[in-house]
């Protein structure tokens, strides 16, 4: 271990706790430097960005970025715009994220779910139908009304 230790550099803050960062309009708060961190802690190559609206163009209405600076040396690229910076951006990175999930498995898994819930669906309502129609079978009545349709004699 060194003999020193590594100094934390203070952070200029503004006069409502939000952090000052030169050029930019809208403040950096600690939530948004959170964001940031949590970014970084799931993928190193994540960075968190605002866009200044002098940078954006007249269809760019979303203030934050997060961008990928591949470590390989690749150029760097946007991976997502968002309206703020908070849990919403942090869950929409993690569902994207293709290396980390199988999108085709999450796929296959919800069409299996769709399949047994209809398959539970359908056999439920035979049940139905053959519990009905054993009740009709046995009864002793000359007409049987279920639903409003009369099951009684055919002449």
């Amino acid at each position: 271990m060194s003999g020193h230790k590594a100094k934390r550099e203070a952070r200029q803050l503004n006069r409502d706790g939000s952090i000052y960062i030169p050029g930019t309009q809208q403040p950096i708060t600690e939530r948004h430097h959170r964001v940031d961190e949590l970014l970084k802690g799931y993928d190193p190559d994540l960075e968190l960005m605002f866009i200044p609206p002098e940078s954006r163009g007249p269809l760019d209405v979303k203030p934050w970025a997060v961008i990928c600076r591949p470590r390989n040396g690749s150029a760097p690229y946007y991976v997502c715009y968002a309206d703020d910076a908070d849990e919403r951006l942090l869950a929409r990175v993690i569902m994207a994220d293709n290396s980390r999930q199988n999108v085709l498995k999450e796929m296959e898994a919800m069409n299996l779910a769709k399949e047994a819930i209809k398959r539970a669906e359908e056999q439920a309502a035979m049940q139905e139908a053959h519990a009905m129609a054993a009740a009709v079978l046995r009864s002793p009545k000359d007409h049987y009304k279920i639903g409003g349709v009369d099951f009684g004699e055919f002449k």
